[in-house]
């Protein structure tokens, strides 16, 4: 229970109260959660001075390739414009027939189905395990299938070896894991193809961008043309334009910045795990709320922190409880995408409705989730928990 001198705390702050949280808390959207400094500033300038700024001429891309390359343990990285364009492009690399159906998951930024649909191709969804909010292996029918689309939500990968084990092309999203790994290897190393968004709100970040990476020295080649029109630069003469790609090509300026974060990737993570810990730790243990597991064998780069809103336990709605932790000062939000990807204008636009998925319903209606940052520390965790706990104090059913 919330103990205090002062009574103006133990009233939720939506009724009237104090808020546990008056200081503006750290956030990845602008530098109170980032780690920018004078490094990306130096490699920012050096581009400048280059006069190359786009993907031609420049070193900055090239380094970043390499390095991401190496940190990731994968024989090939290749940088684009984003998250989403990471995607296509390694749809487009496989070659997989029009029409054919890839399994992913509905809970997940659009951008993950933005290139099934831009491929040709059609997305089946399936159940997530509403205990991590990733794919249930268990609910994978693979029949007809082409390829799989699995996302590492949240940083988490549990499930992606059995995801392998099913025989199909896996294309790993792992734009919410950097370098998160399991049995020692990293997310997005493991499938043909692995896919990251260094967006701004992601662990290594350049505003927007992304980074494709593969073991395959000849989907390498299809993805290089993929994201460059299609044009095969090495062959002299009129322009070889071997399939219609797109222009998904990275700039100096984005690289820039995205290798002087790529440097601090292991300092980036350290923090948020600790601060994670900390706050998992002080959760621990509060009736009706659910936390997530690292389970053994995994080491996750946490891209956001999550937590299960147990109904029976409460005498109000999950998303009455997230408004209430917001007016504490905590910029909770109710789950990650506020309703399975399905249910979207766009996507029901082009598949029209779809059979409700209980376990991706489940999870929309009954997780908070907060964004997690570099920046947060031991107190804004505490903040964060003590928050928590005063609402749960507020709406809990007593005698359950």
């Amino acid at each position: 229970m919330t103990t205090t001198m002062d009574p103006s705390l133990d009233v939720l702050a939506m009724n009237g109260g104090r808020a546990v949280r008056t200081t503006k808390f750290p956030v990845v959207y602008d530098g109170s959660g980032r780690l920018f400094d004078d490094l990306e500033l130096g490699y920012l300038r050096e581009v400048l001075a280059s006069g190359a700024l786009g993907r031609w001429g420049g070193t900055k891309t090239l380094a970043l390739e390499k390095a991401w390359a190496e940190r990731a343990g994968c024989r090939h990285a290749l940088a684009v414009s984003s998250g989403s364009a990471s995607i296509h492009v390694a749809l487009r690399a496989l070659q997989l027939p029009r029409g054919s159906h890839v399994i992913t998951s509905p809970i997940t930024d659009i951008g993950t189905v933005l290139g099934i649909f831009n491929s040709g191709l059609v997305p089946r969804f399936v159940d997530v395990d509403p205990s991590t909010g990733l794919i249930d292996p268990d609910a994978i029918d693979r029949r007809g299938a082409a390829a799989i689309l699995p996302v590492h939500l949240f940083g988490q990968t549990d499930g992606i070896e059995r995801i392998h084990s099913l025989g199909l092309p896996v294309i790993e999203d792992a734009s919410q894991a950097h370098f998160s790994t399991f049995a020692g290897q990293c997310a997005g190393s493991t499938g043909a193809f692995g896919c990251f968004s260094l967006q701004q709100s992601k662990v290594v970040s350049c505003g927007e961008g992304g980074i494709v990476v593969t073991n395959d020295d000849g989907l390498e080649a299809l993805a290089r043309l993929a994201h460059n029109k299609g044009w095969d630069k090495d062959v002299a003469g009129p322009r070889a334009y071997r399939f219609i790609g797109s222009n998904y090509r990275m700039s100096e300026l984005q690289a820039a910045v995205a290798l002087a974060q790529l440097s601090k990737a292991n300092e980036i993570i350290a923090r948020r795990r600790t601060s994670f810990a900390a706050l998992t730790g002080a959760l621990r243990g509060i009736p009706g709320i659910r936390l997530p597991v690292e389970t053994p064998g995994r080491v996750n780069s946490w891209w956001s922190f999550w937590m299960r809103i147990d109904e029976s336990k409460f005498t109000t709605t999950p998303g009455r409880m997230v408004a209430a932790l917001r007016a504490e000062g905590i910029p909770f939000a109710l789950g990650y995408i506020g309703h399975p990807l399905y249910r979207t204008e766009a996507v029901v636009a082009e598949l029209g409705n779809t059979r409700p998925l209980p376990g991706a319903e489940d999870f929309c209606r009954t997780v908070a989730t907060l964004s997690w940052n570099e920046r947060i520390e031991r107190r804004d965790a505490d903040d964060v928990a003590a928050a928590v706990q005063k609402v749960v104090d507020a709406f809990a059913r007593r005698g359950v």
